[in-house]
């Protein structure tokens, strides 16, 4: 999850967004998994968990919503640093 956050703001800040359902999606997953003879032991059978497939239907349409959907003020609230050259700022010559 970490390295989806660090995509996230880099190329698409707007899928900032899609993260909670994907945590909802994730922890319905985990809490199936601890049920008695859940589908979650027999992958073939995810179709039959009626929660889990709506919440990956909601995750799958925020995400293309959001992949598709510029918010320009989202870029005020996250600005992309500019790049950072350390031996330009220490040496005159560069400067």
């Amino acid at each position: 999850m970490l390295f989806c956050g660090a995509f996230t703001l880099r190329y698409l800040m707007e899928t900032i967004f899609a993260f909670p359902s994907i945590a909802l999606l994730m922890a319905v997953c985990f809490n199936l998994a601890f049920q008695l003879g859940s589908p979650v032991q027999n992958p073939e059978k995810l179709y039959r968990a009626l929660r889990l497939m709506e919440l990956l239907a909601v995750c799958c349409t925020v995400l293309v919503f959001t992949s598709f959907v510029h918010i320009p003020w989202l870029a005020q609230l996250f600005p992309k640093p500019g790049v950072h050259h350390p031996l330009r700022t220490l040496d005159p010559i560069y400067s």
